[in-house]
């Protein structure tokens, strides 16, 4: 149940990010744009898939090797924390 909620919550994620991306990305570059993002995402997929099946032969074990793709995965959500910031509106809110 959790894998389920897990990858549903993954799915959503993306789907936002590729529809805000495509809002921010110019008419004429915006194919490209989702090109690039989609290919970007098989590439890493397939390393993180293979991975796991090469280091069960090497000196990492497999829960190590998902341990540190977990910690890789910190990378782009720091950028995106970062950069959300300035997405924020300033100014006097309807509360205020």
């Amino acid at each position: 149940m959790a894998l389920a909620i897990a990858n549903g919550g993954g799915s959503i994620l993306w789907t936002s990010g590729s529809t805000l991306l495509q809002r921010l990305v110019p008419d004429a570059s915006r194919g490209r744009v989702a090109a690039a993002e989609i290919g970007g995402f098989m590439l890493t997929l397939s390393q993180q898939r293979s991975r796991p099946a090469c280091s069960s032969t090497a000196a990492f074990p497999p829960a190590r090797t998902d341990g540190a793709c977990g910690l890789v995965a910190l990378v782009p959500l720091a950028y995106w924390a970062i950069r959300t910031r300035a997405f924020q509106v300033t100014g006097r809110g309807a509360g205020e």
